[in-house]
């Protein structure tokens, strides 16, 4: 199978040449780390840079994610491992404006009251739930009824 668009290229979340990296296990956020000493937390869908970790004092040689998304991990040539905490990272102002610079739109969710992104092109009237509460098995399903001898058309 051949491609049919060439790469995506992130940019603007290194100053220095990027030394380790991984994806979550959901594909949703890509973690690298850099010889100019950050990690930054990139959102993969919106391709856009999501936070960046700063504390290290020598270059980050491994990155990890946790399984939930809640956690990452860094060792670098500072001879430190640092453990970050992500899980509130969407409620960080800066995260926030960084979407918003990206020509996206923070809504709240009706149901749990998380912010979330949409595209500019989206109307924020109608899409007023995250995709994890659409998502939540809880949800009750709706069902469709015909008349006896009628089939719908497909």
């Amino acid at each position: 199978m051949f491609r049919s668009e060439g790469p995506v290229t992130l940019t603007k979340g290194h100053e220095g040449s990027i030394s380790s990296c991984r994806f979550s296990d959901d594909g949703s956020l890509l973690v690298s780390g850099s010889y100019d000493e950050t990690v930054v937390v990139w959102d993969a869908e919106n391709c856009i840079r999501k936070l960046t970790l700063k504390g290290h004092t020598g270059w980050v040689c491994g990155v990890d994610i946790s399984k939930d998304n809640k956690w990452i991990l860094s060792g670098s040539k500072d001879k430190t491992v640092r453990l970050w905490n992500i899980e509130d990272s969407d409620n960080i102002p800066v995260v926030m404006e960084n979407k918003k610079t990206m020509g996206l739109k923070i809504v709240k969710c009706s149901k749990c009251g998380k912010p979330f992104s949409i595209s500019q092109l989206e109307d924020p009237t109608e899409m007023k739930i995250c995709v994890f509460c659409r998502l939540d098995k809880g949800r009750p399903v709706s069902t469709m009824t015909f008349a006896e001898g009628d089939t719908p058309e497909l």
